[in-house]
């Protein structure tokens, strides 16, 4: 059975690459010749495909596709080509997770950029033969859905390649140029959809109750920024510094708190050491302030950066 679906993706990739015929073998360099392998890195198991007519477990092959060629933009173009053929074909998914990097050193070669292609392995199982039923019985039957998104970043400015899953079954979608993206093949229940973006480096779980249409939708806004949310007291007593121009120099952000010494810095990145200069005026004197922050707060729990005046 796998060995038929060797054949069958080494005929679509002679297919798409105009005869250039693919190696199983894992990847390597083949000096002075265009190379494609197409390396079956394991069986993996496809939740979406069981039923109760079929054992517990349903094998998909997870392949590694790489291209080789002594010039480099060879070697990309041949690569270019098969992803994109790849995604047009209704039978594949296409994984672009970066392999790593010990998997790359088993091979004995640089890391190179490859992608993954995903196909299940089908198999006819014997119908089973089960007893009369006399009485009656009620069956329910699972609905599956598709649901339509559209991925926004600041300013509702559509982002491109982000990974949308659905980590309890194995599902993914890429978005588009548009930002817009489909997961087929999702459980109308529950109704609320546990979703994970994964784009420019940072991941966001969101849970939503709609599942669009085509036509409309549902819009994810991705906020690639955060709010550093902070509070001034003064050491001895607690009691609020109100009117302190606070700055991130390095952002090129400046604010001023309130009369409960609160402020908030926006645009700025998550994960960080923020270095601010705090400016306070008691009567005719202005004090500077050096601090380093590393917790961004939030609104109900901002940051408080006690100073000693």
């Amino acid at each position: 059975m796998i060995d038929q679906i060797d054949e069958r993706l080494s005929a679509w990739v002679e297919g798409v690459l105009g005869g250039i015929k693919p190696q199983l073998t894992p990847p390597k360099d083949a000096d002075g010749t265009l190379a494609v392998n197409l390396y079956l890195l394991e069986l993996v198991d496809d939740p979406l495909r069981r039923n109760t007519t079929r054992p517990p477990l349903q094998p998909a092959l997870r392949y590694l596709v790489t291209t080789y060629a002594d010039e480099p933009k060879d070697a990309h173009r041949l690569l270019g080509m098969l992803v994109y053929a790849a995604f047009a074909h209704t039978e594949f998914e296409v994984e672009l997770n970066p392999l790593p990097h010990n998997s790359w050193s088993a091979f004995k070669i640089a890391p190179r950029p490859a992608f993954i292609l995903r196909i299940p392995l089908p198999h006819e199982w014997p119908t089973l033969t089960v007893p009369l039923v006399r009485e009656g019985a009620t069956t329910q039957g699972v609905a599956m859905v598709s649901f339509f998104g559209r991925l926004l970043g600041p300013n509702r400015i559509p982002l491109a390649n982000a990974r949308i899953q659905v980590p309890d079954l194995q599902r993914y979608a890429h978005t588009d140029a548009h930002g817009n993206f489909t997961l087929s093949g999702i459980p109308a229940a529950p109704r609320l959809k546990t979703l994970q973006v994964m784009a420019r480096q940072r991941t966001m779980t969101v849970r939503l109750a709609a599942t669009g249409s085509e036509a409309q939708p549902v819009e994810i806004l991705f906020d690639l920024f955060s709010a550093l949310h902070g509070q001034l007291v003064q050491a001895d007593d607690g009691s609020p510094i109100a009117d302190a121009r606070v700055e991130l120099p390095a952002l090129f952000r400046t604010t001023t708190s309130d009369r409960n010494g609160r402020f908030t810095l926006d645009g700025v990145p998550p994960n960080g050491a923020y270095l601010l200069e705090i400016h306070i005026t008691v009567g005719s004197n202005t004090r500077t302030i050096s601090e380093t922050v590393t917790d961004l707060g939030s609104e109900d729990q901002p940051s408080i950066i006690r100073i000693d005046l």
